[in-house]
């Protein structure tokens, strides 16, 4: 998993994760360090630095602003966010199954994909592909 993959889905384990009342206080922080670590890291990106804020209610919306903010931001080579990313899944994806969600493999020819959790998509193909 690329290092921008990784700090995105921390956030979606995050989020998830701060929601929830049973949720130790370790976490909660460590998603809101994150959090902190992304803006500061997009400073002066004001659209980007609002994702942040609105990736726990519409992640799919917040990373289509998020992805190419960080990987403009060279957030891939970012150490301390990496392993910011690293320890809050960790911690709040024990089980793996928010990291298990955004493994993809492409193979072959595709005419049509869409990847996240709450997308709404209408495709409409020829049946002869040219």
């Amino acid at each position: 998993m690329d290092p921008v993959t990784i700090i995105l889905a921390a956030l979606t384990a995050g989020a998830a994760a701060a929601m929830k009342d049973t949720t130790s206080i370790a976490i909660k922080d460590a998603y809101e360090g994150l959090k902190s670590l992304i803006k500061r890291k997009l400073a002066g990106k004001a659209l980007a630095g609002a994702a942040v804020d609105a990736h726990a209610l519409e992640p799919a919306s917040a990373e289509a602003v998020l992805r190419p903010a960080l990987q403009e931001a060279a957030a891939d080579h970012d150490h301390e966010l990496a392993e910011a990313a690293k320890a809050l899944l960790a911690m709040a994806d024990g089980d793996g199954s928010v990291r298990k969600r955004y493994t993809l493999q492409v193979t072959g020819n595709v005419q049509g994909m869409v990847q996240g959790d709450r997308a709404n998509v209408t495709m409409n193909f020829d049946r002869d592909p040219k």
